[in-house]
């Protein structure tokens, strides 16, 4: 094909908006025939090259941006497969930028699926580059951050094209711009966990969530995607019933095939079952080979061994692990409470007789369970008696206090005062338009 037949095929795709014959005219993957083709054609026809960005001119010149995205994807074409990977960012975030000054037009909605793939080749080359540069010792920002180029121009350029969906208010058409909210929106929250930028995430859900979206036009994989990262960021904020919820659908939802996927959701799905007392199977830590992470937390958490939890929390390899996933703080903050509790139930069940009248627990009993649990002796009646205070506060224990004698006295119920423990988590700050948003596309 001639760059005349070419930009002739691309140019009516643009007038008739055939979102089709656009894909098949786009091709950005070097090894495809058709790329090759067409970087042999610009390479070899001198004549036709000198005449282009007239032609250009002529066939895209009318409509804002088309021009230069035209011209940008010549350059990427002509370019990508002998530069490096540096380079062929650079190619590709130009052609990006002016692919999103077109979707930004009124009518841009039906350049949603070729917006989508070159968003996600855009993010991947990022992400690839992110990783693979080195760090140099200036590239530091003034707060001590590592400064992320690639990922950080690629989150700017992708928020650009989120705008854009946000700003669309056009009602019930087909295509809408709102058809890529899903991804794009997941293109940013990979891009600002890279960043360690989370709050940012909770922006962009908040706004996907009040856009009035239709998740039925939403992907399997984007809706399960969604709900993973929604899920990272309630446990982040420490809404761990919230957090469980969405963990657990992205968890179910997502295909076995998708192995590293469906762990990721069940590493962080653990973590908010854990704080709710509850834990997966064996079978289940086995098949995704998170046994030996969670396996010692289990048991301590079960028995109520706190000396075994710290230790298992800190040895150096499962607290590296914990760290680079973004849970250990988290662990180390809310397990500590339950590790108490079920200490001091442990102790009642094993020291109670049906003789007494009301559920009570000797507190001697509790403090030298406390010392033995810790392997700490440093622990005095005080310090069992603030513990136990807390406890209940809190809702972990039902019963009160009598400091005379140094007694726990429990609620004279089957649960003796210890009721489950995800029942007692507080629902903090539910967000009833989060929770209508996804009932109302159920």
């Amino acid at each position: 094909m001639s760059l005349n037949d070419f930009l002739q095929t691309l140019s009516n795709a643009v007038g008739e908006k055939n979102s089709n014959t656009l894909e098949k005219c786009i091709i950005l993957d070097p090894s495809e025939p058709s790329f090759q083709q067409l970087s042999k054609t610009l390479f070899l026809d001198r004549k036709g090259k000198n005449k282009l960005n007239g032609t250009i001119q002529k066939e895209f010149g009318r409509i804002r941006g088309w021009k230069e995205l035209v011209t940008t994807y010549f350059e990427y074409v002509e370019n990508a497969a002998s530069s490096p990977d540096q380079r062929k960012w650079e190619l590709l975030q130009n052609l990006y930028s002016n692919l999103t000054t077109c979707f930004s037009h009124i009518d841009g909605a039906w350049l949603c699926t070729i917006v989508k793939r070159v968003s996600k080749l855009y993010v991947k080359l990022s992400l690839q580059l992110d990783t693979s540069t080195p760090t140099l010792e200036d590239s530091f920002d003034g707060n001590g951050f590592i400064q992320r180029k690639y990922v950080s121009d690629a989150s700017r350029n992708v928020l650009r094209t989120f705008n854009s969906i946000l700003s669309d208010r056009q009602q019930n058409i087909n295509p809408s711009k709102k058809d890529a909210i899903f991804c794009i929106a997941n293109l940013l929250c990979l891009l600002y966990f890279r960043l360690k930028q989370i709050r940012l995430c909770q922006t962009i859900q908040a706004n996907v969530i009040s856009s009035g979206a239709d998740i039925s036009r939403a992907t399997m994989a984007e809706l399960v995607t969604f709900r993973y990262y929604l899920g990272r960021c309630h446990l982040y904020q420490r809404k761990i019933h919230q957090a469980k919820d969405h963990l657990l659908f992205s968890f179910l939802q997502c295909p076995d095939e998708c192995y590293h996927q469906k762990r990721l959701s069940l590493i962080y799905l653990t973590t908010c079952l854990l704080i709710l007392g509850k834990s997966p199977t064996k079978g289940l830590l086995e098949k995704y080979k998170l046994t030996a992470a969670f396996e010692p937390l289990i048991k301590a958490l079960k028995s109520g061994d706190i000396k075994s939890f710290r230790l298992s929390l800190e040895d150096n390899s499962r607290r590296k692990w914990f760290i680079k996933r973004g849970i250990y703080l988290t662990l180390l903050d809310r397990c500590e409470i339950i590790l108490w509790r079920n200490l001091f139930r442990k102790v009642f069940l094993f020291t109670f007789e049906q003789s007494q009248k009301t559920p009570h627990v000797s507190g001697s009993y509790l403090l030298t369970a406390a010392r033995l649990s810790t392997n700490d002796n440093s622990y005095d009646m005080d310090d069992v008696e603030c513990i136990c205070v807390s406890l209940i506060d809190q809702g972990y224990i039902k019963g009160y206090i009598i400091h005379a004698s140094s007694t726990l006295v429990l609620k004279k119920d089957p649960s003796f005062g210890f009721s489950v423990i995800e029942s007692l988590m507080p629902i903090a700050r539910n967000d009833h338009a989060e929770k209508e948003f996804f009932h109302a596309n159920a």
